[in-house]
């Protein structure tokens, strides 16, 4: 049976934190996000934000009850915390958290495999990693439809911010092995 080596330990106990951190940081955003839509167009898309941040919550509650029955310390820093201003640059941010949190999440599970006292952790990580999935194809998809509203009154840099989102997203599902989710968010960055 496989140990984890103290830097293995260290980089798990590193990579946990930060993920509990960047739970935090997409509750906030996504909490800040549907008030800001609130005023400006109503119910549907204000619902969905607040949805996918009371899941957000849910991941770091859940996180911070694991570390401590673990006896991990839990050191929350979140620097640089920035939400959008507009719908695109919102979604797109989201999409950047999300995309960000499924490649951590892989290499913990990576980190976990085939360690028995890990199994509850990497069953943890699983979890929410189907999660930030969903929320990842919800959020590309919701950029897709933006764009095609707009599309006219987008600025170049606007368009190659939201196409290089949308490529790391084909990247981040193409590594799990959902190809059809990989393929789809290739096919919205080439409409940019």
């Amino acid at each position: 049976m496989r140990k984890l080596s103290q830097v293995e330990q260290n980089d798990l106990v590193s990579l946990l934190i930060e993920a509990l951190n960047d739970e935090w940081v997409a509750f906030l955003r996504y909490q800040i996000h549907a008030s800001r839509l609130r005023g400006l167009f109503k119910d549907p898309i204000s619902e969905h934000l607040e949805s996918h941040a009371d899941d957000e919550k849910d991941h770091a509650s859940r996180l911070t009850l694991h570390f401590y029955s673990h006896g991990l310390p839990v050191d929350l820093d979140i620097p640089g915390f920035k939400p959008g201003n507009e719908v695109v640059e919102m979604i797109n941010l989201d999409l950047e958290g999300e995309v960000a949190a499924i490649d951590r999440y892989t290499k913990i599970i990576e980190l976990c495999e085939d360690i028995p006292e890990l199994t509850d952790t990497r069953m943890l990580i699983e979890d929410v990693l189907v999660d930030e999935v969903s929320h990842q194809d919800e959020n590309a998809a919701f950029i897709k439809a933006k764009i095609e509203e707009r599309a006219q009154s987008m600025s170049g840099a606007e368009r190659v911010a939201v196409a290089s989102t949308l490529i790391k997203a084909a990247d981040a599902v193409d590594a799990l092995g959902l190809e059809e989710f990989a393929d789809k968010y290739t096919k919205y960055a080439s409409e940019v």
